[in-house]
């Protein structure tokens, strides 16, 4: 009878060590983030649009299918109606009456201005930015999505999780994940949406477009 009961025993728990400790796919995603946008704030006047985004992103930026140690990041980022005729820009940015004067650098890629403060920012910050004598409220539109970085994680992973796990082995996804805000000057809409991404070891790489209101699946890559 005492060996029946340990063998009972023992098969229970090889049963939990298979099956009770699996690591949902949400949680093994969120492990290999290369870059999770959590909040989001903008502002605009009659001669820039400006953002900041903030959240954790791959220390050595590099999309190859491998997340790495992630750091905070806030950048910010400012297009102008009409490009300046200079590879930098200098900005007076205060962000709960802490004052910094930050050059921002082109990026020739997209004609945007960029400067990372390397920090985390939860949304509830107060921010104004002062350029050319022109001084605006940057506003935290994170904060009026009803649906959060968290939520549209969750709704691309169990819209890929067939894929995601396809290209798993062991304990290796094989892939690494973005999720990004789109707004207005990425997008011929009025809307904000959450575009995540998925880029595999093999150079596979596919995305989902998803309402920041709604949670509505708007558009996706096969």
């Amino acid at each position: 009878m005492k060996k029946k009961l340990f063998v009972l025993c023992l098969l229970v728990a090889v049963c939990f060590s298979f099956f009770g400790c699996k690591t949902p796919t949400l949680e093994v995603v969120k492990q290999n983030m290369s870059e999770w946008t959590k909040s989001y704030f903008c502002g605009e006047t009659d001669a820039f649009y400006c953002t900041l985004s903030s959240g954790v992103r791959e220390e050595d930026y590099e999309t190859n299918g491998l997340s790495g140690d992630v750091v905070d990041f806030a950048l910010l980022c400012i297009k102008f109606d009409t490009v300046p005729n200079s590879s930098l820009v200098r900005v007076t940015i205060e962000i709960d009456e802490e004052k910094q004067v930050v050059d921002m650098e082109l990026n020739t890629l997209n004609g945007t201005y960029m400067y990372d403060f390397e920090r985390q920012l939860t949304g509830n910050e107060k921010i104004v930015l002062s350029l050319n004598d022109q001084t605006v409220d940057m506003v935290a539109i994170s904060n009026q999505f009803a649906i959060s970085s968290d939520k549209a994680l969750e709704i691309a992973c169990k819209e890929f999780e067939k894929k995601i796990l396809l290209k798993k082995s062991g304990k290796n996804l094989n892939s690494e994940f973005y999720l990004r805000v789109l707004d207005k000057n990425a997008n011929n809409f009025e809307e904000i949406f959450w575009c995540f991404t998925v880029y595999n070891i093999d150079g596979e790489n596919y995305s989902i477009i998803i309402s920041a209101e709604t949670g509505t699946i708007l558009a996706k890559s096969n």
